[in-house]
């Protein structure tokens, strides 16, 4: 996260590419008058790929951005953790590792 204020937005960057995606609460004064909708997001779910969860995780904490699920490294292959954006989106950050054998 660049730019992150829980009154009215979210702002991620990808370091290594220049990605970037922005989230913002609905029905702000200063916006036109078709951003106002509230996005849906039951059962949506935007994944980001990072190199280093736990670095972002760090930066997430950092910023206070609001947790839904706690870091977890999963047998599958990936450590992650998810944040919720001002306007109610679950995004999951994700590092994808080797699985682990059994």
């Amino acid at each position: 996260a660049v730019f992150y204020d829980k009154s009215f937005y979210l702002h991620l960057l990808h370091p290594g590419t220049g990605a970037q995606i922005g989230f913002l609460l609905p029905e702000l004064s200063n916006q036109p008058a078709f951003l106002h909708a509230k996005a849906v997001s039951d059962g949506l779910v935007i994944t980001l790929e990072v190199a280093d969860a736990k670095v972002a995780l760090e930066s997430a904490r950092q910023m206070t951005l609001e947790f839904v699920m706690q870091y977890t490294e999963e047998a599958w292959g990936q450590n992650h953790f998810m944040v919720r954006d001002p306007a109610g989106l679950v995004i999951d950050i994700v590092e994808h590792t080797e699985a682990l054998s059994n």
